[in-house]
């Protein structure tokens, strides 16, 4: 795979939604982690393919608002791993 697959969200920084730009093969999912690298959020994007725009509501796993801060986003596949930097704030 040539060229990036993940592209800088925008808004960025954002407060309630932010959107990522994606080329996506159809195997990959979006990870979001706080800055101690725990996962916070999984975003299943299985059987998508093509670009897309995907989108983070800045919540995490359980529905709860992340606060302000910086975290990153990772875009996994089967050979690829790609991550931006993003900002939340409240």
């Amino acid at each position: 795979v040539k060229g990036r697959m993940l592209h800088q969200n925008f808004p960025n920084p954002f407060n309630m939604e932010t959107w990522i730009p994606c080329m996506l093969q159809g195997r990959e999912r979006l990870e979001v982690y706080d800055l101690n690298g725990r996962l916070i959020r999984e975003i299943e994007l299985s059987g998508m393919r093509g670009y897309h725009l995907i989108r983070w509501d800045g919540r995490n796993e359980l529905g709860e608002e992340v606060s302000s801060g910086i975290y990153f986003i990772r875009l996994r596949g089967n050979e690829l791993s790609e991550t931006l930097k993003v900002s939340v704030v409240r």
